[in-house]
């Protein structure tokens, strides 16, 4: 049985295995704490960009007698103050 121990102890096998594992927690570990910290911001600014895109959209298809560059202006305004 005491060979059995110091065979045990002497044997690398698998040691590669764990290290990998280990390594992979950690790195799906740190994938999860770096998205659930920046996800919300995200969330917010796409909504803000999609508050724009409606607004401009709205005032570039008005039909009125506006050249573009205004249009352009006063979406730039619109979009700013959101």
């Amino acid at each position: 049985m005491s060979n059995f121990f110091k065979r045990f102890r002497r044997d690398t096998d698998g040691a590669v295995t764990v290290d990998w594992i280990v390594l992979t927690a950690g790195t799906v570990g740190l994938s999860i704490a770096v998205l659930s910290s920046v996800g919300q911001g995200a969330v917010s600014q796409s909504e803000s960009l999609e508050l724009c895109m409606k607004r401009v959209s709205r005032i570039l298809t008005r039909d009125n007698d506006w050249s573009f560059e205004r249009r352009m202006r006063v979406a730039q305004r619109r979009c700013a103050a959101a």
